[in-house]
């Protein structure tokens, strides 16, 4: 029985321990599978979440619009679009080109560059890129940390510019082409005109003209001008400096100046007033219109006349033969002791004033010869007469440089003047003073002569040439400085001759009985 008791309490045992397995396998199961469910809900979950981030973070990365807090060139272009962003940037970069100008500078003269010389391009493209996919890379906790950054502190951009180096070229060619030019020299010219016929030289008209021009009438200096190569290599590397820096200025423009060969002030250095001289013809005879007439002509034809270095000028050769059949009119004209009419009478004023004019510009004296007698408009050893094919008045550029002439008639003082221009005196001296004296007296040689005319009556007397003394006179030319004289030296002894005289007279009243026998 106890036996019977012993296994139907094993057979209870191993029962109960049966169920209790049972049940620890169900309770097992059932925590699986409430795992398993729990899992699945937790990987649905992430799974969801993972996909709404993502989703989130698509929308970041693929956003039209570019983060709040960007700023280009200063411009805010959060929340605008690509095209938004590039046109506000765009016209900002074209109101920064307006700003661009340069003056530059040659000669005093402005020349103004702008923006619109140039070709420039600007990287904006480039830099639109940048700051629009800024914030777009990484993980959603990344973009949304660089977004919050951006936001708070904002983000800066800057779009740069570059010249195109071959606008930049062709410009400065440009102007080159404009502004370079070759030396000028100065140039010194007579505005007097020497093309014209022999027949209209003899009218009143012309005679008048030619002989009234001063010398600041008489001539022209056009001034010099440096010539002008612009430097294009350093011109250009400059302006593409200035638009790599923006950093923008005025400047000179490089150039190479060459130098006139012959410039204003060389003319005029050489180109001064050495001397001048006057004589009057106001009183009687030396007044008479005829003789007027041949003075102003002989002046229209010296006045211009330029002597180069070395060169001789003769009086006759430039006046010409006076011949009435050349335009000259009759004047009186001393002959052996009296005065006569001649073709040209007159002309020995012109010379005698040009002589002192010579003497007075230190210039060397060729030929000279003095009248026979002395004359009133001058002082005695100081004049030089001419007459056509004989005897002439030369005298010689003995200077290194030329020498200009100039002759003109004062009809309201009754005068004829000379100048001559040309290189300055040496440092020893600066004007020169003319000066005569009476050495001796000449006397007649013999008495007077007496011709008979058989033509005349009886008792016909009439001086032909007067009875008169003659004399001999030393001139000088004395040299000053500051007013202070430096030497005096002798210049030439004048001998005016001495006339014992003619009368002519008729045949006493034997001789006409004798002839009409």
């Amino acid at each position: 029985m106890e036996e019977k008791k012993r296994k139907a309490a094993e057979n209870l045992s191993a029962r109960e321990d049966k169920t209790a397995v049972t049940q620890k396998k169900k309770r097992r199961g059932m925590l699986i599978g409430v795992c398993a469910l729990v899992a699945l809900a937790g990987v649905f979950l992430t799974a969801h979440t993972l996909r709404k981030n993502e989703e989130k973070r698509w929308a970041y990365i693929s956003s039209p619009h570019f983060a709040d807090g960007i700023l280009i060139n200063g411009i805010h272009v959060g929340g605008l679009t690509y095209d938004e962003a590039k046109n506000a940037v765009d016209k900002a970069n074209a109101a920064l080109l307006d700003t661009i100008h340069v003056e530059l500078l040659l000669e005093g003269q402005k020349h103004a560059v702008t923006a619109n010389d140039f070709n420039f391009a600007f990287d904006t493209e480039e830099v639109l890129n940048t700051a629009f996919y800024c914030a777009r890379q990484g993980t959603l906790r990344q973009i949304e940390e660089e977004l919050s950054d951006i936001s708070a502190n904002g983000r800066q951009y800057e779009t740069r510019y570059t010249a195109d180096r071959k606008s930049v070229e062709d410009f400065v060619a440009a102007l080159a082409k404009k502004l370079d030019r070759p030396a000028v020299n100065a140039e010194f010219s007579l505005l007097l005109d020497t093309n014209v016929s022999d027949e209209v030289k003899k009218s009143a008209e012309y005679v008048t003209l030619a002989s009234s021009k001063k010398p600041a009438e008489s001539f022209s200096l056009t001034e010099h001008r440096d010539g002008i190569t612009v430097d294009q290599p350093a011109l250009t590397k400059a302006l593409l400096r200035m638009a790599t820096s923006k950093t923008y200025a005025d400047m000179e423009i490089p150039a190479r100046i060459t130098a006139a060969a012959v410039t204003a002030e060389g003319i005029r250095k050489n180109f001064v007033l050495r001397g001048e001289a006057s004589t009057s013809f106001a009183k009687s005879p030396y007044n008479r219109a005829s003789r007027v007439f041949n003075i102003k002509k002989a002046a229209g034809l010296i006045n211009g006349a330029v002597l180069q270095p070395g060169e001789v000028f003769s009086t006759n050769d430039t006046l010409g033969y006076r011949t009435y059949k050349a335009g000259w009119k009759p004047a009186p004209a001393i002959v052996q002791g009296r005065t006569e009419d001649q073709a040209g009478g007159g002309v020995c004023q012109v010379s005698t004033t040009l002589y002192n004019c010579v003497l007075k510009s230190g210039l060397e004296i060729v030929y000279r010869q003095g009248h026979s007698g002395r004359l009133s408009y001058v002082d005695g050893g100081l004049d030089a007469t001419i007459d056509s094919g004989r005897i002439d008045f030369k005298w010689k550029n003995n200077t290194a440089s030329p020498l200009y002439v100039f002759a003109y008639v004062d009809e309201s003082e009754k005068k004829i003047h000379f100048e001559i221009y040309g290189e300055p005196f040496d440092d020893t001296f600066d004007e020169i003073r003319l000066s005569s004296r009476r050495v001796s007296s000449v006397s007649p040689a013999g008495p007077m002569r007496y011709i008979v005319d058989a033509t005349r009556s009886p008792g016909y007397s009439k001086v032909w040439i007067a009875r008169k003394s003659g004399s001999i006179w030393q001139s000088y030319a004395t040299y000053y400085k500051n007013g202070l004289e430096v030497k005096k030296v002798s210049i030439d002894r004048t001998t005016y001759k001495a006339y014992a005289g003619e009368t002519i007279i008729g045949p006493s009243a034997g001789a006409v009985a004798k002839i009409s026998q």
